[in-house]
């Protein structure tokens, strides 16, 4: 709800308020961090002209949509590795907790869901994954805008080729059934 309200207000050019609420999509969701794609493209996409404040205030808001998820990961640092027996993941260069937990509780991880015991879940995640792969194509064989870009689905197909992409190389590839096709363009 947080990236779809955030999407409607970069489009009526709230860029503050939308930037509110995919603050609030990454506070909820690790990949709602992929918001920060909706906010290059607004800017990206509006105008050639770059001047100084310009360029503040989208990394402001880049900033404070990636805020939620660094919070996160100090708040797991400060829990698990400043007071008793420190975590694995707390010597890492960039300790971050939550790849830690999924990797060690979940057992996700770059092609650790590639078995032969698996098969069965990446066959019935195919058609997603073709569907996605035939909306980048389409995207990019799409009309250009007069700036340039193939707006206004290039965002869209950029979410979903990164979520696609994630999903069969570093998750539990069932979760696409879940997570793309609710991906509304």
């Amino acid at each position: 709800l947080g990236t779809l309200a955030g999407i409607l207000l970069l489009a009526r050019n709230r860029p503050w308020l939308a930037t509110a609420c995919l603050a609030g999509a990454a506070a909820t969701r690790s990949n709602g961090l992929l918001g920060i794609v909706y906010v290059l493209h607004a800017e990206v996409s509006q105008s050639s002209h770059w001047s100084l404040g310009r360029l503040v205030s989208m990394g402001a808001r880049i900033a404070a949509i990636a805020l939620p998820s660094a919070a996160f990961q100090a708040y797991g640092y400060a829990l698990f590795c400043t007071a008793g027996p420190p975590r694995p993941f707390c010597d890492a260069a960039l300790p971050a907790i939550y790849p830690f937990v999924q990797a060690h509780y979940w057992d996700v991880g770059l092609l650790r869901y590639w078995t032969v015991a698996q098969l069965p879940q990446f066959a019935l995640a195919t058609p997603v994954v073709l569907a996605s792969l035939a909306v980048l194509r389409a995207t990019l064989r799409g009309p250009v805008s007069s700036t340039g870009w193939r707006c206004p689905l290039l965002p869209h197909a950029t979410v979903l080729t990164a979520l696609t992409v994630s999903c069969v190389v570093a998750a539990h590839v069932q979760v696409i059934e879940v997570d793309v096709p609710d991906f509304k363009i």
